[in-house]
Order: C-alpha cells, then sequence, then structure tokens
C-alpha cells in the first residue's frame, strides 16, 4: 500500500470536519464502538500515562505546553492534536516530531484487518454500532503510533466535546478543561450549561480534574465532586499575575502542593496563552505531588517558552508584519482583538477573513469591523464547510461602519489583495479558520504572492 492509497483508505470513512450541521448525538458518535475497536487493538492506551485536554479554546495550546514541558523533563512524549495544517502526520507527534508517511502507510495497514472485522460484525448483526468514522480511526492510528515509540506519556487534545469523542475511551492520570464558551452550537447545544455538560464528560472517577474555564465552573466542580475527582481551577488554586505584553511573560502562582510563586516568559503570544500556560503548569504541579514525578523548574520553564502551534498569533518572518491566528469564535476574536489594540495600538490594521457556515460568524465580523482599517472577505477551497463570500459582504455592508470592505474568490487572490493594500508599516491579520491559514500557508510555502 502507498501512502496515496492509504489516504484513500481513509477518505472512504465519513468525516464530520468536512460536514456541514451534523448533529452531534450517540446515533452518530457510539463510544462503544470506539472501545471494541480500541480492545481489538490490543488497547494500546493502557500502555503509556494519559493527560486528557479538552475546551473550547486553549485546549492545542495547552496541549502543546504540557507534551513540550514533559519532554524538556526528559519523558518520550506522544500529542494528539487536530485539526492538522500540512498533512495528516502532525496530529500524532512524538516529542514534537510528526509522524511520517511512511510510519501512516503502516499504522493504515495496521488498523484495516480490525476494521475490516468491526464491518462484518456490522454487517452481519452481530453489532448495531455503526461503522468507524474517520477521525475515530484516526485516533485509533495515534495510540498505536504512541505504543510502537513506547512513549512515557500521551497528551490526548479532544477533537470536539468530550463525552462522545473518540479520545474519551481512554483513561487519564489527569483531565483537562479550558475554557467554556460558545462554539459547535448545533453539535454541543445553544448554551454554555449544554456545551459545559459535553466537556464535563472527560471527567472521570478519582481523577484530578484541572480547570481553566471561567464560566459554568460551578457545574463543573459539582460533576467532579460527584465523581469524587479533585478540582483544582484557575483564579482559585492557581492564578496568572502581573502578566507583562511587552515582554510576554506572567507570575504564576499556585497552592499545589505548597504555595509557590515563578515568572515565566511564553514563546507563544497574548494575555489568553498566560492562562493556559497557568493551567499546563498546574497539570506539572498535580504530577509533582499526586504521581511523585521529578520534574525541573528549568524543563518548565523551558517547556513554556518552546513551545509552539501553527496559527496561534503566528508572526510571519517573510512577509513583515503579518500574523495569522486560528480565531474562528467570539471568545478566540475577543482574545485576538485585545492583543492587536494593546500590541500595535498605533499600526492600521488590515484584516483577510473567511469561516465555516456552520459558525456564529456575524458576531465576529461585527467584532472585526470596529478594529479593522480594511477587511478582505473569502472563503476557502479545501473545504465544503465555508462560508460564501457574498454572504459575508452582504453582512458586513449593513453594519454600521466606515471600514473598507472587499470580497475575493480565492484565498490567494485575497492574500494579494491585502499586500497590495497593506502598507511596510501595517498590519495584515489573517483569521477565521484553521481551513483559511491551512490554504494561506500552502500559497506562501509555494511563493505565489
Amino acid at each position: 500500500m502507498t501512502y496515496e492509497e492509504a489516504i484513500s483508505y481513509l477518505d472512504s470513512r465519513i468525516n464530520y470536519e468536512k460536514l456541514l450541521g451534523r448533529t452531534y448525538t450517540i446515533q452518530d458518535f457510539k463510544l462503544e464502538r470506539v472501545a471494541e475497536f480500541h480492545r481489538r487493538l490490543g488497547s494500546p492506551s493502557a500502555e503509556f500515562s494519559v493527560i486528557h485536554v479538552t475546551g473550547t479554546k486553549g485546549k492545542g495550546s495547552t496541549s502543546a505546553m504540557i507534551a513540550r514541558m514533559l519532554e524538556e523533563s526528559g519523558k518520550k512524549v506522544g500529542l494528539f492534536q487536530s485539526p492538522h495544517f500540512s498533512y495528516l502526520g502532525e496530529r500524532f507527534q512524538v516529542n514534537h516530531v510528526p509522524c511520517s508517511r511512511e510510519e501512516i502507510t503502516k499504522l493504515v495497514e495496521e488498523v484495516i484487518p480490525v476494521l475490516e472485522q468491526i464491518d462484518v460484525d456490522e454487517k452481519e448483526g452481530r453489532t448495531r454500532w455503526g461503522h468507524a468514522t474517520w477521525f475515530e480511526i484516526i485516533t485509533m492510528m495515534g495510540l498505536l503510533h504512541f505504543r510502537h515509540h513506547e512513549v512515557d506519556f500521551a497528551v490526548l487534545e479532544v477533537g470536539m466535546g468530550g463525552r462522545l469523542d473518540a479520545t474519551n475511551i481512554c483513561r487519564p492520570m489527569i483531565s483537562v478543561i479550558t475554557s467554556i464558551s460558545y462554539d459547535h452550537m448545533q453539535q454541543l447545544g445553544g448554551t454554555l450549561s449544554e456545551i459545559a455538560y459535553e466537556k464535563s464528560g472527560i471527567i472521570k472517577p478519582a481523577v484530578p480534574v484541572v480547570c481553566g474555564a471561567k464560566e459554568e465552573k460551578a457545574f463543573l466542580k459539582k460533576i467532579a465532586e460527584i465523581r469524587a475527582a479533585d478540582f483544582y481551577c484557575l483564579e482559585e488554586d492557581f492564578f496568572v499575575k502581573n502578566y507583562c505584553l511587552e515582554e510576554n511573560r506572567f507570575l504564576f502562582e499556585s497552592f499545589t502542593p505548597e504555595f509557590t510563586q515563578e515568572d515565566y516568559h511564553m514563546g507563544m503570544w497574548g494575555r489568553h496563552q498566560a492562562d493556559n500556560a497557568a493551567v499546563a503548569l498546574e497539570v506539572m504541579m498535580i504530577l509533582r505531588k499526586k504521581y511523585k514525578l521529578s520534574l525541573s523548574s528549568e524543563a518548565l520553564h523551558a517547556g513554556i517558552e518552546r513551545a509552539r502551534l501553527p496559527g496561534r498569533l503566528e508572526h510571519l518572518a517573510e512577509p513583515k508584519n503579518v500574523i495569522l491566528d486560528v480565531a474562528h469564535n467570539s471568545a478566540s476574536v475577543d482574545a485576538t482583538i485585545q492583543f492587536l489594540h494593546e500590541k500595535y495600538p498605533e499600526m492600521k490594521k488590515h484584516f483577510i477573513f473567511a469561516v465555516s457556515a456552520d459558525k456564529e460568524w456575524p458576531p465576529l465580523l461585527e467584532k472585526i469591523c470596529q478594529e479593522a482599517d480594511s477587511l478582505i472577505l473569502t472563503e476557502y477551497l479545501m473545504n465544503m464547510r465555508s462560508e460564501k463570500a457574498d454572504a459575508l459582504y452582504d453582512y458586513c455592508r449593513n453594519l454600521e461602519n466606515s471600514v473598507k470592505i472587499e470580497k475575493c474568490a480565492t484565498p490567494a487572490q485575497a492574500l494579494k489583495m491585502g499586500m497590495d493594500i497593506k502598507k511596510s508599516d501595517d498590519l495584515l491579520i489573517i483569521l477565521g479558520s484553521f481551513f483559511l491559514i491551512r490554504e494561506i500557508q500552502d500559497i506562501l510555502a509555494d511563493k505565489k504572492v
């Protein structure tokens, strides 16, 4: 089997990341099916320690920081994240090295016999679980990859929600909830309470919980109490103090296991990343206290400073003064705009924006229009979920603002227009979707601008 054949096999499975408006129910997402799939593969997650991370925003950055601190401490660490930017292997890394194409091909060959038997069982009526989805297969491939590399730890980022996510068949050492805000409402519910319920599904009996969520905190704490899980919460048990934007550093204060204060410099920009870093650091405090893991202060500092993720307020070296950001919900756009307003108050700001049609995008455009000097609306080509540029443009034209608004049929055209509009000392900010950032990265890599 070639790598292309392996990808084609995976693409033959239903992929909810590419479908618009699909519900999030036990009819579609069955943990019994995933658990059986996992069991038939020899339960790979039982062979390493798991840290499980969910949240509306910040879960990717927090997962990356946790993994990097453990790696700097001398551990072999698997990191499972989604979505990917350039190619599939980015989703399961070992010590921040992506899975190779050759390894992906072998993993697909390894799971095919198990999948085919599961399909036969379903066809012949021995099960009533339905067929494994693309994400479920990818999750199992990631766990197999970590087992093959004999990792000490795996940091598993939830794909969506938590309760019904394929990663939720694992038994973690620590469960992490980074935030609760509005996103994926069609799938997770239209209220913060409903969204919090789905996120709380990763809380396991007697497994410590680190919570960075400021909303629905009481509900999450109650679920932890019911499940006899120790609960450590931002702004109650650990704190971010004295954040300095110019130096991108903050003071971390924790009472786990005893009072601790240390100053940390971050590799990822923004006040919101200080909250994510604090959550990641509190996980380290619990690993020290409860699990007696040896974690030096030097390793923690190095991990926070060296952790990186593409598309998180990513400043490009070339072209100059271009920022890529995957902000795609109201809370994340707020954080982006706050950063831009504080860090670059005098610079003119030009935006390129595209978004998935199933997102609640009108409030995002309203926020951007209040900050932008110009706005270019486009749509990405790699995923059918993209909202049409015409719809975005028509909405903006009805807003009461003086922002110059343009529209382009493709991200490549939008980027060229943005670079033409932007003067050398202006900022160009590209945001709204992982898919948009992926296409922009490909365009820049091909040097088409």
